[in-house]
């Protein structure tokens, strides 16, 4: 009776090892960081990156009294990752973003869905801020945008329209790739660039636009628009896990024999 009794608080505590691996999620350590700019360019090359507008709509639109549309317009979103410590693990991340208001998306919807696509940038933070300063003209960054690897998207349906409460948060989950970027821009910047992948504007037609008034900056102010933010999961090295793992097991053994 006494070698069974042994025995059994001993698998009880190998089984809680496993599990504690297995549920690595339960370990993660969750940080959130806003973004420190965003911004856009427009496909004639013009620059829309200063600090004191901030929006980051996709597509076109016509301002009040003009005879035309705007170019179409991508967005660029930076921010500023913290340094991972030694042997930290980023093992999930989100982007999420704000639809400001029910009539932020415009646009004719063909097929019945409208897309924004987020990708890498093929260009640094230092680079979209200051393209002259660092040899480069607008008009060759702007094709990049959107058109890197991809991250992720979100898909906006005419058949289900979003329905608030606004400003409404969109979550978009990032991919492998875009996870793995983050990782190696610990301690440094992490630039998005976005599209509206559906993009197929109608002659004559004032907008075609996602993301309509997300107007974060005016004039050097913050607005009320919550600002795009990253949702990253930590966990330390898997080698850590299972001292700590082994450590609660061995003391849960210890525990019961006395």
């Amino acid at each position: 009776m006494l070698h069974t009794n042994f025995q059994l608080p001993r698998i009880v505590a190998i089984i809680a090892c496993i599990f504690c691996l297995k549920s690595h999620q339960s370990w993660a350590d969750l940080t959130d960081v806003e973004s420190t700019q965003v911004g856009g360019f427009y496909a004639t090359g013009t620059p829309d990156n200063a600090a004191i507008f901030q929006n980051y709509f996709v597509g076109h639109a016509t301002p009040a009294g003009a005879g035309s549309p705007l170019p179409e317009r991508r967005s660029f979103f930076i921010f500023d990752i913290p340094a991972f410590d030694p042997g930290e693990i980023l093992v999930d991340a989100a982007f999420s973003l704000y639809l400001p208001t029910e009539f932020s998306i415009p646009a004719n919807f063909k097929g019945g869905i409208e897309v924004f696509e987020i990708t890498s940038s093929a260009h640094t933070a230092e680079e979209i801020l200051d393209p002259a300063g660092h040899g480069l003209t607008p008009e060759e960054m702007f094709p990049t945008f959107g058109f890197g690897d991809f991250y992720g998207d979100v898909v906006f349906e005419s058949a289900s329209p979003p329905t608030g409460p606004f400003p409404m948060e969109i979550i978009i989950p990032l991919s492998p790739t875009a996870i793995s970027h983050i990782m190696a821009s610990s301690g440094g910047s992490f630039v998005i660039t976005g599209r509206m992948a559906s993009y197929d504007p109608d002659p004559g037609v004032p907008d075609e636009i996602m993301f309509s008034l997300s107007d974060l900056v005016v004039g050097g102010v913050d607005t009320a628009l919550p600002k795009p933010f990253l949702s990253l999961s930590t966990i330390p090295e898997p080698g850590t896990i299972w001292i700590v793992t082994l450590g609660a097991g061995i003391l849960a053994l210890r525990r019961r024999r006395i």
